[in-house]
Order: structure tokens, then C-alpha cells, then sequence
């Protein structure tokens, strides 16, 4: 995915940062919260330092393809000398001088698919109902692949020529070797948009890109046991993996985890504050929980209408 005019996220580099002082060494890059936003859909809490897989570009050529960590300073700090409005980052783990110039831009490191491969499945037609990518690219993105068999579903941003054509979920599994049966090339893997009956003709193209999403959208409208006959918006369900990309980790099995957090329908923050989450690993059908899906909801105090399916979170700033 090539930076174009308005895409990706412009750095300056030549700064005197006071860690280094009197050296415009080129180890940090300063960046408007603004642009990543933009970009990447949200920025880290206040405080905590996030980490994300990008390419780093620079007169037209790659110069950098891995993790970046970024930060939150939410003020002026005249002691490290950021530019007055600026956030700031590094490569990660290791930084050096030189790292940045100003003028480098940042894009979201994606996963390219194939998408005009004869797939068995659809009756030998090439029609983009389903997509080839790389496992070691979808690892590089988003991290550790599914066990051999297991469907993992994740929400996404599909992009087509810098364009985001579609937001939502897709499904992918590994079998771990070619699949002469239905068509799959030797070291590829597939996936589809999801669930199964959204699938159609033309969904995808070879060269498409599939990023993270970097929010958490949530389902409400659910029959929660707890409140019997009310679709009653007190509790919400998540994804899994959504949080893992957006949030970094999850508490453990049977333990509650809290976190600061916006919550945002029809682009609008409607709330700011502390949530709980907790995590199933299987379904839950004495209370109703959908089948795949995690629960949470505000603290200390949760009421009805709280949540809408369709509302996103994403960490506080």
C-alpha cells in the first residue's frame, strides 16, 4: 500500500528533543493526533505505550516495515522539547539516529490478497468470494495464527487503491498446506467475509489490502438471560481478537479486566469512562451470550440502553 496525497500519517523528525539535547538525531518522530486518528481509527490511552506494524515510507520508497510504539502526551512538554500540538513515537524495541526524517509517512502495514485464483468452491469461477493471503504477512499484522482448523474472525478495514470499500468482519483458517481439492495454491491460506451468508461475487480483488480495524465494534441487541424478554442494552459482546488489536491483551479466563475507554456511536463519543470486560471462551448459553462473542459493561454502574449494537470502543485518551 503506496502513500498517497492524504493518506498516511506525516512525521517531523528534526526537532531538538530533550532527551538528546542539541542533536536533531533523527530517534523520535513527532506526529498530529489528528492524522493518525484518521488513519488508524484511534490513538492509545493517555500514558500507555501502543504498539503497531506499519511501513514507513520516504521519497517514494520503503525505509521501514515492522512495529512502531507511539504515546500520548496530552499537553506541551518543554522538557523533551515536542512540538507545541505534537504526539511522539519510535521504532520498537530498538531506535537509532536517523530513524526519521521529517517528511516520512506512516501507513498501516496490510495484508495483500489474491483474490483470481480458480477456487473449487465456486464452481471454478474466479470471482472473488473468497481470498489467498500469505500466513507470514497476516502474522506480521496481526500477530499469532489460528491453530490448523480453527476459524478465526476478526473485524477489518479492506481497502481497495487507498479507498476503504469495506468495514467489518472477515473469517480466515489455516489448513497448513495446499488444497489441490478446491484450489488453493501451495503456502496460501483463505478466508471470506463473514458471516457466511454476506458472501458474494466480486467482494474481493486481487491487490486489496486488509488492515486492522483498531476499534472494537459490539453487539447489544441480544436476549441477555440475566434481564429475560429485554434486549435491554445493559451489557454488551465483543470479539476477541478486535480487543487483542486495539487493546493489546485481555485479562485472563474467569478474571474481570478494566479499562478507560471511549465508547462512540454514529461518530460521536457518548461516553468516556472505566468498563469491565471479562472473557467466556465458549459459549454461554445460560445467559444468552452469541455464539464466539465475550461480554462487558460500564463500571462501576451499568443501566439499560447503555450500549447499541453498532457502537465502537476504543482506547481513552
Amino acid at each position: 500500500m503506496t502513500p498517497t496525497e492524504g493518506y498516511g500519517v506525516p512525521v517531523v523528525a528534526g526537532w531538538d528533543h530533550g532527551c538528546h539535547p542539541g542533536v536533531d538525531d533523527g530517534m523520535y518522530f513527532a506526529y498530529l493526533a489528528s492524522d493518525w486518528e484518521a488513519v488508524f481509527g484511534s490513538l492509545p490511552s493517555f500514558g500507555v505505550e501502543t504498539r503497531f506494524n506499519v511501513e514507513q515510507w520516504r521519497n517514494g520508497q520503503v525505509v521501514h516495515r515492522g512495529q512502531i510504539s507511539i504515546w500520548i502526551y496530552e499537553g506541551t512538554f518543554p522538557e523533551l522539547n515536542v512540538p507545541e500540538g505534537y504526539e511522539g513515537g519510535r521504532r520498537n524495541p530498538t531506535r537509532n539516529i536517523g530513524d526519521w526524517e521529517t517528511g516520512d509517512i506512516i501507513v498501516p502495514l496490510g495484508v495483500p490478497i489474491v483474490a483470481d485464483w480458480d477456487n473449487q468452491i465456486a464452481s471454478g469461477n474466479d470471482n472473488g468470494k473468497y481470498f489467498l493471503f500469505d500466513p507470514s504477512d497476516w502474522e506480521a499484522v496481526f500477530g499469532p495464527l489460528p491453530a490448523t482448523g480453527e476459524v478465526y474472525r476478526v473485524n477489518i478495514q479492506q481497502k481497495r487503491n487507498d479507498q476503504v470499500i469495506y468495514r467489518g468482519e472477515v473469517a480466515m483458517w489455516i489448513y497448513g498446506g495446499s488444497r489441490p481439492e478446491i484450489g488453493v495454491p501451495e503456502g496460501y491460506e483463505h478466508g471470506r467475509r463473514s458471516p457466511r451468508t454476506s458472501i458474494a461475487n466480486g467482494q474481493w480483488q486481487t491487490g486489496d489490502v486488509i488492515i486492522p480495524l483498531y476499534q472494537v465494534p459490539v453487539l447489544a441487541d441480544w436476549d441477555h438471560q440475566l434481564h429475560p424478554g429485554e434486549d435491554a442494552g445493559m451489557y454488551f459482546a465483543f470479539r476477541a481478537n478486535d480487543w487483542r488489536i486495539a487493546f493489546g491483551s485481555l485479562p485472563p479466563v474467569g478474571e474481570v479486566g478494566y479499562f478507560n475507554v471511549e465508547q462512540r456511536r454514529s461518530g460521536q463519543i457518548i461516553f468516556q469512562g472505566q468498563i469491565a470486560i471479562w472473557i467466556y471462551e465458549g459459549t454461554q448459553p445460560e445467559i444468552g451470550i452469541p455464539e464466539g462473542y465475550e461480554g462487558g459493561r460500564r463500571n462501576p454502574t451499568r443501566n439499560v440502553g447503555d450500549w447499541q449494537t453498532g457502537d465502537v470502543i476504543v482506547p481513552a485518551k
